[in-house]
């Protein structure tokens, strides 16, 4: 082939470039370590698909004798992944399947999965196969879940608070007009961050929603609260339910309808600094949640809302501190060697990082 002939083979083909590139997706499955990798194994042929590995992120670096934070040399073993799929729980079999943006911040799907083996595994494949074929604007209106509040529910109904929320998740994620913003599990966009030093800004919410449940007149009945507000905490919407277990399904579409149009009143955000500003609004938020888990004695829940604050705040010099501050006191309280050992790793981590 002489060279005008090779040049005229590069512009035909030039425009389809980018869009090859564009129809890749590298997607990474955490939780649930055993499913997560025959997973691994079923997608592993799938066209569109670049899966990579996040659980044994340790033994990769000392394979590649990497600190965890070598910046440009980090990046070439971890590229910021679009998608995670969380398999939940991390033990057992999985009953739970939630696929969300890793650099937008929203859930695009969350499935329940059958409770034998094989059946969680092929309803796992398919769900995070058509979750893949799922695509949601980032300009819709975004709602996340800040806050479900136990306020003396007997502990025999506490799981069917969980039952009721993950429902109500469900389906405030499969809406098409909606956005459900993923809060919960943003240690993993956090970890993300620090491996491919690529930071996205995360979707912001429009609107608040709070649960509280609490004890209702007769001992057989639980109560729910709804309040919907704006970032600055501002009302919009309060009702009350009474003997919500009762009928799960019917309770959750009626709250979806009153949240969907609460979220329909918000104004859209656009710009990368008006997402910005709302963040560490919305992260303001979240802390004073943490504060008070903190003060419940709630502390691996604490624990778990302070990586979402500095999700959405990362350079907030307080949010730092107070997240150094636990690292130490890990360290600090852990008895074991092996256990000291790793807990005085992350504190070393952590501090290069900030």
């Amino acid at each position: 082939m002489n060279m005008r002939k090779y040049c005229f083979f590069l512009l035909l083909i030039a425009p389809c470039l980018p869009v090859f590139a564009a129809e890749t997706v590298k997607m990474a499955i955490v939780g649930n370590e055993e499913f997560a990798g025959l997973l691994q194994a079923e997608l592993g042929g799938d066209e569109g698909i670049e899966l990579y590995e996040r659980s044994g992120i340790g033994e990769v670096l000392k394979e590649q004798k990497l600190s965890a934070l070598s910046g440009v040399e980090l990046h070439r073993f971890f590229p910021h992944v679009d998608l995670f799929a969380v398999m939940e729980p991390a033990e057992g079999i999985p009953d739970r399947l939630i696929v969300f943006d890793a650099r937008r911040g929203f859930r695009t799907a969350d499935f329940a999965l059958p409770t034998d083996s094989t059946g969680a595994l092929k309803l796992g494949l398919a769900g995070i196969r058509r979750a893949l074929a799922l695509k949601k604007d980032a300009s819709l209106y975004a709602v996340s879940i800040v806050e479900v509040r136990d306020s003396g529910v007997p502990r025999r109904f506490r799981n069917r608070m969980t039952e009721f929320t993950t429902a109500l998740e469900r389906r405030l994620a499969g809406d098409p007009e909606i956005i459900l913003l993923e809060r919960e599990r943003l240690g993993n966009v956090t970890r993300e961050r620090v491996l491919s030093q690529q930071r996205f800004p995360l979707t912001p919410s429009a609107r608040l929603l709070e649960l509280e449940f609490l004890p209702g007149e007769q001992p057989e009945i639980t109560g729910c609260i709804v309040r919907i507000t704006e970032l600055d905490g501002t009302p919009l919407f309060r009702n009350s339910r009474e003997n919500v277990f009762a009928d799960i399904p019917q309770r959750v579409e009626e709250l979806w309808r009153l949240v969907k149009t609460a979220a329909s009143g918000s104004e859209k955000i656009g710009t990368q600094q008006e997402k910005t500003e709302t963040n560490v609004v919305e992260a303001g938020r979240f802390f004073e949640e943490y504060k008070a888990a903190v003060k419940r004695g709630r502390h691996q829940e604490a624990a778990a809302v302070l990586e979402t604050v500095l999700a959405l705040d990362p350079e907030n010099q307080v949010y730092r501190l107070v997240k150094l501050d636990l690292l130490n006191t890990a360290a600090k309280d852990a008895y074991k060697p092996g256990e000291k050992a790793a807990a005085c790793r992350t504190l070393l981590d952590r501090m290069k990082e900030f």
